[in-house]
């Protein structure tokens, strides 16, 4: 089932060289960016621009910057040098209590190396369909890719509604297909799927 965990690890950070910040935040700055955030209980979900792989993204000044480290910097000070993980899972995510550091990049993006929690982390849920907000082919359907854990390597490119059946249902037997009963191609809710044998 998809799902993703509240829980942050407590894995201790490591000790490293911050770099210089890109320049003095000031108040109107840091104003506009926390009025693009979501504050819950748990994580802080960025609502404005995010990349086709779900990566938060803002513009400050003249120049682009990811969301989580800018966030970072409005908390501490100064950017970390190395790598700032998610240890949510939730890449739209900018609280910087939920962000690790690392000093060797490793894998795509972020901590969410679980597949569940990397395909939840594109998708915004509602009472109805839940809508993927990453990477989508032409004809409008959500596309996911996986990675193998094991071997630290990208995997194969996977229609995100496909991989959200498997998830929850399990492997998608041969010649069958997987469609949509709400209509809507954007939407991977389990419930709103059906494997059909093709005709």
């Amino acid at each position: 089932m998809i799902s993703t965990g509240d829980h942050v690890s407590n894995t201790l950070q490591p000790t490293l060289k911050p770099e210089p910040p890109l320049r003095p935040v000031d108040a109107s700055s840091s104003d506009r960016f926390w009025r693009k955030v979501d504050k819950t209980a748990t994580c802080w979900i960025w609502t404005a621009r995010v990349t086709a792989h779900g990566n938060a993204q803002y513009t400050r000044g003249d120049k682009m910057v990811q969301a989580h480290r800018y966030a970072w910097e409005l908390a501490h000070g100064s950017v970390p040098a190395g790598v700032l993980r998610h240890a949510c899972w939730d890449l739209r995510c900018v609280r910087p209590e939920h962000m690790r550091l690392q000093e060797k990049r490793r894998g795509p993006t972020s901590l969410a190396k679980p597949p569940a929690a990397r395909l939840e982390a594109l998708v915004e849920r509602s009472a109805g369909c839940w809508i993927w907000h990453g990477s989508r082919t032409g004809g409008g359907y959500g596309q996911f890719r996986d990675y193998d854990q094991r071997r630290e390597r990208i995997g194969r490119m996977w229609p995100a509604h496909r991989f959200a059946w498997q998830l929850e249902n399990g492997p998608i037997p041969p010649q069958f297909d997987v469609v949509h009963s709400c209509g809507n191609r954007h939407c991977v809710r389990p419930e709103h799927l059906r494997s059909l044998i093709p005709r």
